[in-house]
């Protein structure tokens, strides 16, 4: 019964799913960390010069993709975000809202390159499929993860400054 093409189809994806399961917490310590250094360490690199560099240029993809006025939302939260984070550097709340935070962060600077992806596609065969991606990306992806973030970094605040009786 082992021989049959379906069974082991059926083996190899539980295999799969079973190797999948037990790497991702490994990959979530692994995100942790690096949010961890990056609130702590990275957001005060040249007093983040750095950082608002980066963000300008996910703002000009991003506007590319979804307008100025979208754009103009979105990367200016992430900002200021990450100014309240870095005033307190590795204080309990910036440590809380740091995953988040990476995630916003990342999110928001891919959205960029998939913009920049979009055009370096126009006219050729993936035109529509890079578009569209990039579309996607932008207005879900981007928006969603900077909400998320948003409510840590404030609720992050919130919790550590509690009086809990």
């Amino acid at each position: 019964i082992i021989h049959h093409p379906d069974v082991k189809r059926m083996l190899l994806e539980m295999q799969a799913k079973t190797a999948t399961a037990r790497i991702l917490p490994i990959y979530e310590g692994t995100n942790g960390i690096q949010a961890i250094d990056l609130v702590t360490r990275k957001l005060v690199l040249e007093s983040g010069v750095m950082l608002l560099r980066l963000l300008e240029s996910s703002r000009l993809g991003l506007a590319r993709v979804s307008g100025e006025a979208s754009a103009s939302q979105m990367v200016p939260a992430v900002g200021e975000m990450a100014r309240t984070i870095s005033e307190v550097p590795g204080s309990p709340a910036s440590l809380a809202a740091a995953t988040p935070f990476l995630r916003a962060l990342a999110t928001t600077i891919a959205g960029g390159y998939l913009a920049e992806t979009a055009e370096l596609a126009r006219g050729g065969e993936l035109e529509r499929e890079a578009e569209n991606n990039a579309r996607y990306f932008i207005t879900v992806e981007v928006p969603s993860a900077i909400r998320a973030a948003s409510s840590a970094v404030s609720g992050a605040a919130v919790v550590v400054n509690a009086k809990w009786s």
